[in-house]
């Protein structure tokens, strides 16, 4: 049962309220960071995370694994407004972004991979076993072969820490 559509747009009026209540208090600096919608959604023994970021570029998204833990980091930046031009409304969020993720699970950093087509982060974790290391995981950008000369992906190496002895 979902939200009656009369509620939804109430909070919508109030969260409206409380944000320009906060700008006014604290002034823009806290609109500069926002929380990308996430889905989760299993395919046999595969797990996908979708992330919805609209307006980043592949090179600003970060993907980590660390232990039990899937942690997304990043940035969007809007165009500045035209000289001559101001801004009336703007509910476009920008910013850093962090979401973590723990699994319950140790993730297999060799299974992970990271594919960013059309605003849509998609992250495959398969085979959720033992991991060793914390690791950095390359984003690809869907749709382009590797000799393609204009892919822009983002190429990270694993950066594992020290075991103690």
């Amino acid at each position: 049962m979902g939200i009656h559509p009369q509620f939804a747009v109430r909070r919508g009026r109030l969260d409206s309220q409380f944000d320009a209540m906060i700008r006014d208090a604290f002034g823009n600096n806290l609109a500069a960071v926002w929380t990308p919608a996430a889905r989760f959604v299993q395919s046999g023994d595969d797990v996908f995370v979708d992330l919805e970021l609209p307006g980043v570029r592949a090179e600003d998204i970060a993907v980590d694994v660390l232990d039990d833990t899937l942690v997304v980091a990043g940035r969007r930046d809007l165009a500045a407004v035209p000289e001559g031009e101001k801004v009336l409304v703007n509910e476009m969020k920008s910013g850093s972004f962090r979401r973590e993720f723990k699994l319950g699970t140790r993730i297999d950093v060799e299974s992970v991979s990271a594919e960013y087509l059309d605003g849509i982060l998609r992250i495959r974790l398969s085979a959720l076993v033992a991991a060793h290391r914390p690791a950095r995981i390359e984003v690809r950008t869907a749709g382009r072969s590797q000799g393609d000369s204009e892919q822009s992906t983002t190429v990270a190496e694993v950066d594992p820490q020290p075991e103690a002895e």
